[in-house]
Formats: C-alpha cells, sequence, structure tokens
C-alpha cells in the first residue's frame, strides 16, 4: 500500500497543496517566501516525505476571545502544505463513510446547508435536544484518533505521517477524566489534543465522531440528527425519545474518552429557539444570535480603529450575506449603510444590535 504515501509525498500533490494552502494568506510573510520559492521548496519537501526526513516544526500559540476565549495553534506555512497534501489524499476515502447529516469541513456541506436541513426540522418536530462536546479538541485521544484512521489506511508510511502530525501537539488544557476500565495513572499515560487551526484537526474532528455519528443515525434510527464539528442536535416528538438518544450519544462518547459539557447539553421545546451554527431556528423562524452580532460590532470597531475601510466593507459585506436569512430590517439597513461607509461617524457599530422583528 505505499503507492497512497507515494501519491501523498508526490511533487505534484505538494505543488497543489501549497497552491491551496496559500489562499486568502499570500501576503504573509512565511507564506509569501515559500511561494517565491515555490517550486524548490515543494521539491524538498517532497523529498523529506519520501526519505522520512521530515518533521513538524513548532506551533505559534495565541488566544483568540470570539465567540470564546480559545487557545489556537498556527503550524508553520512549510507544516500546512504537508498537511493538505495529507488530508486532500485521504479524505476521499473516509467521505464515502460518512453520515449524510454531518456538515463540518466537507466539500459541498456547510453552515447554509446545516442550517437548512435543521430548519426543516424544527418546523416539523415539537422537541430539540442539543449536545455539545466537553473541551473536544483538547480531550481528543490519540489512540483512538489512529484507530480511526487505521480502519480505511492499510499503509504504514502514511499511518507513520499521521502518527507524527498527531504527536506535534499534546494539551492539559482539558480537565483530566476518568473513564470505565482506567486505572488512576490511565489519563496520565493517554496522550490527547489535536490543534485548533489544522486542517488536519478539522478532518479528525468527523472521523473520531463518525462513529457516534452511525451509533445515531444507524443503530437508533434517528431521522433527524445532525452534527457541525462537536456541536449536535436531534429532534423528537417526545422528551422520553430524547432522553433515550441523549443516553445513547454520552455512552457512545465515553467509549472514546469525551465527555458531554453540561452546561451546553439540554431538551427543550423547538419553539424556544435552537441555537444553530450562530442562529436561532424555531418553527418558520430564523434569526441571527446576540452573539454573532456582538462579534461584527466588535470587527468593525476594530477595522475603523486601525483605519482599514477596504477590509471593514469586505467583512461586512461577506457577513451580511451570511446572515441575511436572520437579520431584522434595521439591522441590514444598517449593514449596507456600513458596506458603503465603513468609516463613516454617521454610522455607529452598536446599530447592528438594535431589536428588530425579522422581516
Amino acid at each position: 500500500m505505499s503507492a497512497l504515501f507515494d501519491e501523498i509525498a508526490s511533487f505534484e500533490n505538494i505543488l497543489s497543496a501549497a497552491r491551496t494552502a496559500a489562499r486568502g494568506k499570500r501576503y504573509r510573510m512565511s507564506t509569501a517566501g515559500f511561494l517565491m520559492r515555490l517550486e524548490s521548496e515543494c521539491l524538498a519537501l517532497s523529498e523529506e516525505l519520501q526519505s522520512g526526513a521530515w518533521r513538524p516544526g513548532p506551533y505559534r500559540v495565541f488566544e483568540i476571545r470570539e465567540p470564546k476565549v480559545r487557545t489556537i495553534c498556527a503550524a508553520p506555512f512549510r507544516d500546512r502544505v504537508v498537511h493538505q497534501a495529507l488530508v486532500q489524499v485521504i479524505e476521499p476515502r473516509f467521505e464515502r463513510g460518512f453520515i449524510a447529516d454531518s456538515y463540518s469541513c466537507r466539500i459541498g456541506k456547510g453552515t447554509h446547508a446545516a442550517l437548512a436541513r435543521v430548519e426543516r426540522w424544527a418546523h416539523r418536530y415539537p422537541w430539540a435536544l442539543k449536545i455539545d462536546v466537553e473541551k473536544f479538541f483538547p480531550s481528543v485521544d490519540h489512540g483512538f484518533a489512529l484507530a480511526a484512521l487505521a480502519r480505511r489506511i492499510a499503509c504504514r508510511r502514511t499511518m507513520s505521517l499521521c502518527r507524527a502530525i498527531l504527536a506535534s501537539w499534546t494539551s492539559c488544557e482539558a480537565p483530566l477524566r476518568w473513564f470505565r476500565g482506567d486505572d488512576l495513572f490511565t489519563p496520565l499515560e493517554r496522550p490527547r489534543g489535536i490543534p485548533i487551526g489544522n486542517l488536519t484537526s478539522q478532518f479528525l474532528s468527523n472521523v473520531v465522531l463518525d462513529a457516534v455519528d452511525h451509533e445515531v443515525k444507524d443503530r437508533l434510527r434517528v431521522r433527524a440528527y445532525a452534527r457541525y464539528c462537536d456541536d449536535m442536535v436531534v429532534f423528537g416528538d417526545t422528551i422520553a425519545e430524547l432522553r433515550a438518544v441523549e443516553i445513547a450519544i454520552e455512552d457512545a462518547l465515553a467509549a472514546r474518552r469525551l465527555c458531554v459539557n453540561r452546561r451546553k447539553s439540554h431538551i427543550f421545546p423547538t419553539a424556544q429557539g435552537v441555537p444553530w451554527v450562530g442562529f436561532l431556528v424555531g418553527p418558520g423562524t430564523t434569526r441571527v444570535r446576540r452573539e454573532s452580532i456582538a462579534r461584527v460590532r466588535r470587527r468593525f470597531r476594530a477595522f475603523a480603529h486601525r483605519a482599514l475601510p477596504a477590509a471593514a466593507a469586505a467583512s461586512i459585506a461577506a457577513w451580511r450575506g451570511h446572515a441575511a436569512r436572520g437579520l431584522g430590517r434595521a439591522q441590514r439597513e444598517a449593514l449596507e449603510a456600513l458596506a458603503r461607509m465603513p468609516t463613516s461617524p454617521t454610522i455607529r457599530p452598536r446599530d447592528l444590535g438594535q431589536r428588530s422583528r425579522p422581516s
């Protein structure tokens, strides 16, 4: 099965991966430097992978605070090219087995497709179950991630590459958890954590949670179930029905050394509004969540403070298109004015947050 690794490490695949990884980042120093020597850099990476000399570089670690405090780990651009080269070759092997209602980081899927699916279910079912995995990325167990990969990858060299990328980062951010069968030292002996910011981490979120998806869809025969990264939503006709699904999901997560976030997981009437991909979805209504509006207000203030009118206009226009179906009339008008005159003192960022009835 070395043909798989040869495809990953081929010059043509590395070159394609570099061009994909550079999208939207061409003017960053590390990216621009790599692109200036594109062919020689890709040839060097290909030779390093083929010889086994490639090793992950150090991460640049920083925090973001939207929508909550998260530790982001940015790999060097050379490493991001390797991540892209790996994922674009092995992802099709896994894509065929993913359920249709898994929407994160998949071609042809995304937030709008996820939103449209949940809108239909919110109109049909009276009750909803929302489940969030507690500190998912810092909690991913390396052993279970590698085992999930090995089910579809028989190539030893490809698995060695996956192992090297996983071993490049471990996290102590998530609290220690003991699961059935553990002894006192088990949580300390099992490496865990995948870095938020890696393409491989986004791909692994689908690989690791795919078994949970199939548990719900195939064994429990639940039709109205969707997942976006580590956020899951289930719709049903009764509380008892959803309680049984909740217990089954908790067990399936625990079998992979993951826990449900109790503060963010609960059963509630659909009419109350289901928080989903930045929107609040109810029967016949979809509106942008207040947290999402607050984020765009902060982003506008940052652009205005740094005197970046073009960036502000582009950001506002993109967000307006994304959130159009959930904005009220006054909010849409404020966004349109901001897009036309992003630095005008007559348009106040707080106008985006005014209460209005969706039209």
